[in-house]
C-alpha cells in the first residue's frame, strides 16, 4: 500500500489551497510557447527523486499519484504546467504526510494490535476494491455511457418546466384580496413585492424561476402547471400559506449535454454493475447465520426495504 495516497496528505495538501489566493484550476503562470509543427513529441519523463525528507526519499511518480488524487478521473492538469510556488505547496503537503509516518515508524506505532487489525482490513479492503474496479467498473464502455444518457436525454424531454411568480399571503381572504387587485390591472410584480409574505422571491415580483413538478409542494404544481401562459390560479393553499399564482413559461425541459452527464453516468453505471455483481455472489454463496447460542439463524441475501418515512 502506497502511504503517499493517504487521506492525510490530500487534507493538508487541500488545507494549503484553501489557505491560498492562488487558485488551483487557474491557468500556469507563464503559459507554455508554441511549439513548431516539426518538432519531435517529447518522450516521457524518467522517473526521479523530487524529495529527500530526513533522509527518505519521495520520488516524483510518487507526488503526481497525490496531484492526480485531487482531480475527478482524466480532469488532472498538468502539474509542472503550474507556478513553482503552487507545485511547492503540494510537495509541502507530501512532505508532512511523510513526516509523520516517519514519526510513527520512530514510534514503533505499526507494532500495536490496534494498527495491525486496522492495516489488515485496510489491506482486504483495498484488494476486494482492486479487484471491483479492475474487473467489473471498467468493463462499462463509452458505448454504455452513450447509450444511457440517450435514455436520460428522453426521460428529461418529456419533462416540462414551469416559469411562474407567486404571492404569498396567510389567509384566503387576502389571496381574493390580491386577486382582485391584479384582475383590476395592477402589475403582479408591484403586488408580490408589497404584499408577499415570500421574502425572497417576492424581492424579485414574485419570480420563481424556471422549475420542473417535483421541485414544488404538490398543491402549488399542480395548479402551476394546470395554467395556461399569463393567466393568474385562484387561490391555492399549501402547508406555506395561500398563493396567487401566474405562469409566464413553459417548456420542455432542457437536457445538459453529453460532455456535462457523462462523469455522473459512468460512475452510476459502474456502481450497478458492481451492485449486480455482489447480488449474483450472495445469491450462489453458502452463508450461515447464528445468534450467540450458536443457533442457525434464517439469512436473507436480499437487502431489506427502507421503511416508509
Amino acid at each position: 500500500m502506497n502511504l503517499l495516497n493517504s487521506s492525510l496528505a490530500i487534507a493538508v495538501i487541500s488545507s494549503i489551497f484553501a489557505s491560498t489566493s492562488i487558485v488551483i484550476a487557474a491557468e500556469p503562470a507563464e503559459p507554455a510557447k508554441a511549439q513548431p509543427a516539426k518538432e519531435a513529441v517529447k518522450a516521457p519523463e524518467a522517473d526521479y527523486t523530487i524529495l529527500k525528507v530526513d533522509g527518505s526519499e519521495i520520488k516524483k511518480s510518487d507526488v503526481l499519484n497525490v496531484w492526480k488524487s485531487l482531480f475527478p478521473e482524466g480532469e488532472t492538469p498538468d502539474f509542472d504546467g503550474f507556478d513553482d510556488k503552487i507545485r511547492q505547496n503540494v510537495l509541502r503537503g507530501v512532505a508532512s504526510e511523510r513526516l509523520v509516518k516517519l514519526a510513527a515508524e520512530k514510534a514503533k506505532f505499526a507494532e500495536s494490535a490496534e494498527v495491525k487489525a486496522k492495516m489488515a482490513q485496510i489491506h482486504d479492503k483495498l484488494i476486494s476494491q482492486s479487484f471491483l474496479e479492475s474487473t467489473i467498473a471498467k468493463n462499462v464502455s463509452d458505448a454504455d455511457v452513450k447509450a444511457a444518457y440517450e435514455v436520460e436525454v428522453k426521460k428529461l424531454s418529456a419533462t416540462k418546466e414551469a416559469h411562474a411568480r407567486h404571492i404569498l399571503v396567510a389567509s384566503k381572504e387576502e389571496a381574493l384580496k390580491v386577486k382582485k387587485r391584479i384582475n383590476g390591472g395592477e402589475d403582479f410584480a408591484k403586488v408580490a413585492k408589497e404584499l408577499s409574505s415570500d421574502k425572497g422571491s417576492g424581492a424579485n415580483g414574485g419570480d420563481l424561476g424556471f422549475f420542473t413538478a417535483d421541485r414544488m409542494v404538490p398543491e402549488f404544481s399542480k395548479a402551476a402547471f394546470a395554467l395556461k401562459v399569463g393567466k393568474i390560479s385562484e387561490p391555492v393553499q399549501s402547508q406555506f400559506g395561500w398563493h396567487i399564482i401566474k405562469l409566464e413559461e413553459l417548456r420542455d425541459q432542457k437536457a445538459p449535454s453529453f460532455d456535462e452527464l457523462k462523469g455522473k453516468i459512468r460512475d452510476d453505471l459502474r456502481n450497478k454493475a458492481v451492485r449486480k455483481y455482489i447480488d449474483e455472489l450472495l445469491n450462489k454463496s453458502s452463508i450461515q447465520y447464528f445468534d450467540k447460542t450458536g443457533k442457525q439463524m434464517e439469512f436473507s441475501t436480499k437487502e431489506a426495504e427502507k421503511p416508509a418515512q
